[in-house]
C-alpha cells in the first residue's frame, strides 16, 4: 500500500544516517513478498524489516531494518527479527546473516542479544560518496 511505503520511507530517513536506500535494495536484491514485513501499532507503521533467502546455501539475509525512533525499546525490532527468521526457517534456511556498521555498537548489542555471533570484519564494506566504513558480519543458526 502506498501510504505504508511513504511511512516506511519516513522511518528510514529518521533512523539511518546512511545505508543503501530501500529503493536500491529492492532493485538489487530479489525480495519475496514475505521478506518485507512491517510492524504497526494502532494502524500506524512503526517499523519494518527486509530480507531474502539464498536457497543454495540455505541462508536468510537481513538486508534492512528500522524502527521509528519514538517506538524503540518496545521489542518491535525483536519481533520483526523473530518473524523474518521464522519465515527463513520455513523456507529451508538453517542460518540468518546480516551486516552492521562496525561503529554501530547499539545494533551490535541488539543482534548479539538475539543470538547473532560476529564472524568477521569487512574493511571498507560500506562505500558512500567517497566515504568508507567497516562492517561486522553476524550470523545466527536456526535450529
Amino acid at each position: 500500500m502506498k501510504s505504508d511505503m511513504d511511512r516506511v520511507r519516513e522511518i528510514e530517513k529518521a533512523s539511518i544516517s546512511y545505508v543503501t536506500p530501500l529503493d536500491q535494495i529492492l532493485r538489487y536484491y530479489d525480495v519475496p513478498s514475505e521478506g518485507f514485513l512491517i510492524a504497526e501499532i494502532n494502524g500506524k507503521v512503526v517499523g519494518y524489516i527486509v530480507g531474502n533467502i539464498n536457497e543454495g546455501c540455505k541462508e536468510g539475509h537481513i538486508l534492512d531494518i528500522a524502527i521509528d525512533p519514538a517506538y524503540r525499546g518496545q521489542g518491535i525490532g525483536t519481533i520483526l527479527v523473530e518473524h523474518i527468521s521464522e519465515m527463513f526457517k520455513r523456507k529451508g534456511a538453517n542460518k540468518v546473516r546480516l551486516e552492521v556498521k562496525l561503529k554501530n555498537i547499539e545494533a551490535r548489542r541488539f543482534y548479539s542479544h538475539l543470538g547473532f555471533v560476529e564472524t568477521q570484519i569487512a574493511r571498507h564494506y560500506y562505500r558512500m560518496r567517497g566515504y568508507t566504513e567497516d562492517a561486522v558480519f553476524m550470523v545466527k543458526h536456526l535450529f
